[in-house]
């Protein structure tokens, strides 16, 4: 069997890449580097339709409990909803993972 490794090379806009919105995803990224420290920033893109989403996740070892993501004003009122279910289950720490609970 072989393998292929594919590199590629992106380079993004500083302005322009995402549309301003009034909703409260469009200030999450912000509300997250004012409270904490960032350890890396991704986007998801597709070939065919482009621009999807971006990350921001914490530093590997710098975790963050959940308790203090439920007090950005954008963060989705579900969050606070799934917070005791969360904890339920050991899932209170944030890792440096985009979008991945980890158990502490």
């Amino acid at each position: 069997m072989r393998a292929a490794v594919l590199q590629a090379s992106l380079q993004v806009p500083v302005r322009g890449l995402i549309e301003p919105t009034d909703h409260s995803a469009g200030s999450v990224v912000s509300d997250f580097k004012e409270r904490f420290p960032v350890g890396m920033y991704g986007i998801d893109i597709d070939v065919v339709g482009g621009f999807k989403k971006a990350h921001t996740a914490f530093p590997s070892d710098d975790l963050c409990e959940l308790k203090y993501l439920l007090g950005f004003p954008s963060m989705p009122s579900s969050l606070a909803e799934s917070a005791g279910l969360l904890a339920w289950y050991g899932l209170e720490t944030v890792n440096g993972s985009p979008g991945r609970l980890q158990a502490p």
